[in-house]
């Protein structure tokens, strides 16, 4: 059972706020578009990742945040959709390095 609340689905299945985003002040955040529809997304997440808005019929953004990006990046991960990554730049520089791992793992 999720949580809505408006055009936003809860990942999470309290009224808590997820781990990942307690004292975020310091800890990386990130709200990422997906290409998926909201409910798919908040299905293939764990609750402590972050909450899932509705963006359209088959698009949401994921709101989220963890201690590191490379967290950031596990959790995008299992999206298991293609997604577009905003920020932070420390996100994106990391993907990156990901990426080009990736490719060289499977040249």
């Amino acid at each position: 059972m999720k949580r809505i609340s408006g055009d936003a689905l809860g990942a999470s299945r309290s009224s808590r706020p997820p781990p990942s985003t307690v004292n975020s002040s310091r800890r990386p955040r990130s709200a990422e578009p997906a290409e998926e529809a909201a409910d798919v997304v908040a299905d293939r997440i764990s609750p402590a990742v972050g909450t899932v808005e509705r963006i359209g019929e088959r698009t949401c953004v994921l709101h989220t945040g963890a201690d590191t990006v490379e967290t950031l990046g596990v959790y995008l991960g299992l999206l298991g959709e293609d997604f577009r990554v905003t920020g932070p730049p420390e996100l994106l520089a990391h993907l990156r390095r990901l990426a080009g791992r990736y490719a060289r793992a499977t040249a």
